[in-house]
């Protein structure tokens, strides 16, 4: 079966994903530590502010924006050279999209505990949190699509 989206178009989709990722990220970081409020603070229930800022927010006192940031990079990293990462660890194409597909599983299964933490305890969302929770959707989708079709 051909496929419709090929393999160069699917690593520049995943590129961009990841730096949407790294975007929202950096200013979900700005916000953390910003003392004004945030341009996604729109009511009690979409509420930037308090997730961004509260007890949540961070994890051993590291931000989770940060964990973003640093998480969306390495896989644009992984990514975008694909290739040559390929040949040194002597992967087969396929072998190296399972473990993008384990990276970005993980990515999402922490996307959805922060997403439950905004429905059940927070009892607020950040606009900021959607979109990301929504790219490593997006993100996982592709890299399992990947692994299960002739991309590999």
């Amino acid at each position: 079966m051909k496929s419709v989206l090929g393999r160069s178009s699917l690593v520049w989709l995943l590129i961009m994903c990841a730096l949407i990722g790294v975007a929202v990220s950096a200013i979900s970081l700005n916000d953390h530590y910003s003392n004004t409020k945030s341009f996604c603070t729109i009511s009690e229930k979409i509420n930037c502010d308090v997730v961004n800022r509260g007890p949540y927010s961070e994890i051993l006192g590291v931000p989770i924006a940060l964990l973003g940031i640093i998480g969306y990079t390495l896989f644009g990293i992984f990514v975008f050279f694909h290739k040559s990462l390929t040949k040194k660890l002597a992967f087969e194409k396929k072998d190296y999209w399972f473990y993008l597909s384990l990276m970005t599983g993980s990515m999402l299964s922490f996307a959805l505990y922060l997403t439950a933490l905004e429905i059940f305890v927070i009892h607020a969302f950040c606009i900021l949190c959607v979109i990301s929770q929504g790219t490593v959707l997006i993100m996982a989708l592709l890299t399992w699509w990947a692994w299960h079709t002739e991309m590999a």
